[in-house]
């Protein structure tokens, strides 16, 4: 393991435990410095204070990484774009966090364009809820806004071979926010090509597991969430499983925790390379941070 990469990791995870620490001044403190706008990148990303907060997590899991495994980039990704504000976002913390940790982060978005949410008779993808045409794309307008994210335009499952051709590091972030189970199983395709082109363990948020609306009712049956279930079935060494227990290593749980999935690919011939950074002496030191 380069030595380098654990010292960097080391000290974000040092700087994790302060956060999680329970000392009434270091906390008064870390909140005057965010009234301030003194917070560096690593605590913005603990205390929720990128746009998008779960896109930052993504980005951030993903850099480490990439970091543990050697790599100089890696590629984070927004199925279902709409009006745009996710993948500025997304690029938003693409820039700042790679930049912080050294890693090339290219952000893409890929969605249908200008005509919505097509049309569906499937219940698995809750058309007594989405409704066709919703979530329109304003193409021009969203083009005009992005740096260097790329926007893919078109049906999903044409698009995929073409990012894949194009891919500019593995993949160790997605965010699937297309609504229906359709759309979904049809973006999850991208997980079939060679392992090179993601990360073993690839983080996932999913925007449409539960809804906050009284009439929004979901189930493991129906949306993204099936669509994942239908894929585990079919690929016994790949799996898509919630991140468990994320609220308790957060300084500050949100409600975004429990979307929080990732794509375990077992087969992948570096799933059991080590990445964790820490000698025993060490972690002690780190937890007893939290005091």
């Amino acid at each position: 393991m380069n030595e380098t990469n654990q010292s960097t990791i080391l000290s974000i995870q040092n700087a994790k435990n302060r956060l999680m620490g329970r000392n009434p001044l270091r906390r008064l403190t870390l909140n005057l410095s965010a009234q301030l706008g003194l917070l560096g990148v690593v605590d913005r990303v603990y205390l929720d204070k990128f746009p998008y907060p779960h896109y930052a997590y993504g980005v951030f899991v993903a850099c480490l990484q990439a970091r543990m495994f050697g790599l100089a980039r890696t590629t984070v990704i927004e199925f279902g774009v709409a009006g745009g504000n996710g993948l500025v976002a997304l690029e938003t913390a693409a820039q700042e966090i790679g930049r912080t940790l050294s890693i090339e982060v290219n952000a893409i978005g890929v969605d249908c364009g200008n005509s919505g949410m097509p049309e569906s008779k499937d219940f698995r993808d809750m058309i007594y809820w989405f409704r066709p045409g919703s979530f329109r794309m304003d193409e021009a307008k969203l083009r005009a806004r992005l740096g260097s994210a790329r926007l893919i335009v078109g049906n999903v499952e044409d698009t995929i071979p073409n990012l894949l051709k194009d891919l500019r590091g593995p993949i160790g972030f997605c965010s699937f926010d297309m609504d229906y189970f359709s759309s979904t199983a049809s973006a999850l395709r991208i997980f079939d090509a060679e392992e090179a082109t993601r990360m073993p363990r690839v983080i996932i948020y999913a925007d449409d597991v539960f809804g906050y609306h009284d009439l929004n009712i979901m189930c493991d049956e129906v949306g993204e969430e099936y669509a994942f279930l239908e894929f585990n079935r079919d690929h016994p060494l790949k799996h898509i499983l919630p991140i468990r227990g994320l609220k308790y290593k957060r300084p500050r749980p949100a409600a975004w925790n429990e979307k929080m999935y990732a794509l375990h690919d077992f087969s992948h011939s570096k799933y059991n390379d080590c990445v964790n950074p820490a000698e025993s002496d060490e972690t002690t030191q780190l937890h007893a941070l939290r005091v």
